[in-house]
């Protein structure tokens, strides 16, 4: 089922990208605008299938490591560990 609408998607955006002349670039607006006109036709919700938009992500991220004068001048790997 999720890969007949991939594939309506990705048909709809084609269309799309020849009706505007082929652009080069415009790819990711071309499917959303697919996706949206067929969420429209049918509802997302009544197949399960989650927006793109409402779609989120957590992202962790490890801090910066602090650097001095001394270590900033140094390439990364060339620091020496002292005991």
């Amino acid at each position: 089922m999720a890969e007949d609408r991939e594939r309506m998607i990705r048909d709809r955006a084609y269309s799309i990208w020849e009706e505007q002349g082929r652009p080069h670039g415009d790819d990711m607006r071309h499917w959303l605008q697919a996706w949206q006109e067929l969420a429209e036709q049918e509802p997302a919700v009544e197949q399960g299938i989650s927006s793109p938009q409402a779609t989120t992500v957590e992202v962790t991220a490890k801090p910066a490591e602090k650097r001095t004068e001394k270590t900033a001048a140094q390439p990364k790997g060339s620091r020496r560990k002292r005991s």
